[in-house]
């Protein structure tokens, strides 16, 4: 995968850029038990893969996407969970510290136990019928190495009924390595916290809190093909930054990126 992926980026090394991990290193950490304790095995697995990749691949510009907890679409879809603060995780901050790249985070976010959504439970038998608390762990990362940059993916799409604008500023507030990756849709739940409404307008409280941090919020658009699951239009995207107003949707939708993933150009 990831030489298919260089390979593209060659093609125009100006616009493309790709990250690494997000399938080896990420299937060491789904192995981890709910522990999170790692053996020293593990650990020295999950050094040399990571310095392989980052010989192999030296113009990755980020770790990941890396998934502690990914819900389900549908049969295909992979579920996936794993304690967000876990030895590996910890050992993948470090990494991503020392070599100086973000880790992009994909975490369906669950402040405490809370039943799993019906759309989920009906969508796919892989998604448990409980989810566990992982802010808590979320938390606990970002406060072990400060040098680690975590972009929380997929950031206003709702998926538990508690991306809430209120959980993200607090989030933002307590841990300045934190930055949030903007996916604008409402789906699937179509919950009042989503950064889009039903009409696809983008919800005020939103608009105030990346006001209140400009320089912590980067565009997503979250684009893939799995089973059921199509392509989302990249003008989804397009509209959501049309009614920011200018110098915010500037600052998001390519100096932000340009500044949290270190490019070479853009803008």
């Amino acid at each position: 995968m990831e030489s298919n992926i260089v390979t593209t980026a060659q093609y125009r090394p100006d616009r493309l850029f790709y990250g690494i991990g997000g399938n080896m290193l990420n299937s060491l950490i789904d192995k981890m038990p709910d522990s999170g304790v790692a053996t020293q095995a593990q650990k020295t697995e999950f050094q040399n893969t990571f310095d392989r990749l980052t010989t192999a691949y030296p113009g990755a510009v980020v770790l990941g996407e890396f998934a502690t907890l990914h819900l389900s679409y549908e049969p295909a879809h992979a579920f996936e969970e794993s304690p967000t603060n876990s030895d590996l995780m910890k050992l993948l901050a470090d990494l991503a510290a020392t070599s100086d790249r973000p880790v992009d985070l994909h975490i369906d976010v669950v402040p405490q136990t809370i039943s799993t959504p019906n759309f989920f439970r009906q969508a796919s038998s892989r998604n448990p019928a409980q989810l566990q608390a992982n802010i808590p762990g979320l938390e606990n990362l970002l406060a072990y190495n400060r040098n680690a940059r975590i972009v929380l993916a997929h950031v206003g799409r709702d998926t538990t009924g508690h991306m809430s604008p209120s959980l993200i500023d607090r989030l933002l507030a307590a841990h300045p390595n934190l930055y949030a990756q903007i996916h604008p849709v409402s789906e699937p739940l179509q919950s009042t916290t989503a950064i889009l409404d039903t009409a696809g307008n983008v919800r005020a409280e939103w608009v105030a809190l990346m006001q209140k941090y400009p320089d912590r919020f980067v565009i997503g658009s979250d684009s893939f093909f799995s089973g059921n699951v199509r392509e989302r239009s990249l003008g989804q995207t397009q509209r959501f930054l049309q009614q920011l107003p200018g110098d915010l949707a500037y600052k998001i939708g390519c100096a932000n990126p340009l500044k949290t993933y270190k490019l070479s150009s853009g803008c």
